[in-house]
């Protein structure tokens, strides 16, 4: 479970937020790669339970291994790498009670240390801040204006997991 504070232009609310996400990311050398991303978030309102919704996300984003930049995989002996990634993608959010899906536009920069723990496993921690664009309903799933006015709406994601490194070569690109 993950607490976070929604930051609509508005309004500013506290909510519990559930999360899966599977991504997968190819470099094309040691520095540069694309990264694709599908998330499910539950967000529900800390004071009123039943404002609550789901929200199905799809990214596509460029990055950058900034440890590599900075020559960080030498200073910790190859077990430590700095990751930073942005891009753009589309959310498609389940307002409470409704059975349509609003779609929204998002575009995301986040930042991921990484730990090598062998060299097809390495731990990660991301810390990703999604400007949503264009929506019309808050995570707690209510309409954020009766006339229908769209606004930006803000949340701030953080995540902690494990890659798993495919293919046959024994060193990763993120570990040159």
């Amino acid at each position: 479970l993950c607490h976070f504070l929604s930051i609509m232009f508005r309004e500013c609310v506290l909510y519990t937020m559930k999360q899966f996400e599977v991504a997968g990311r190819y470099m094309f050398n040691e520095r540069v790669g694309l990264k694709g991303q599908y998330a499910y978030f539950y967000f529900q309102d800390k004071e009123n339970h039943l404002n609550k919704s789901a929200m199905h996300k799809v990214t596509l984003e460029a990055v950058y291994n900034l440890g590599n930049a900075l020559n960080l995989n030498y200073a910790f002996q190859e077990r430590f790498t700095l990751l930073l990634h942005g891009g753009a993608g589309i959310s498609f959010l389940k307002p409470k009670e409704s059975y349509d899906f609003e779609k929204i536009g998002n575009l995301q920069l986040g930042i991921t240390p990484m730990v090598k723990i062998s060299n097809q496993v390495a731990f990660y921690m991301d810390v990703t801040p999604v400007l949503n664009l264009m929506q019309h309903y808050s995570y707690g799933g209510e309409l954020l204006n009766a006339d229908y006015k769209a606004q930006s709406g803000f949340f701030l994601n953080a995540n902690a997991g494990f890659v798993f490194y495919l293919g046959s070569r024994n060193q990763h690109a993120d570990w040159y």
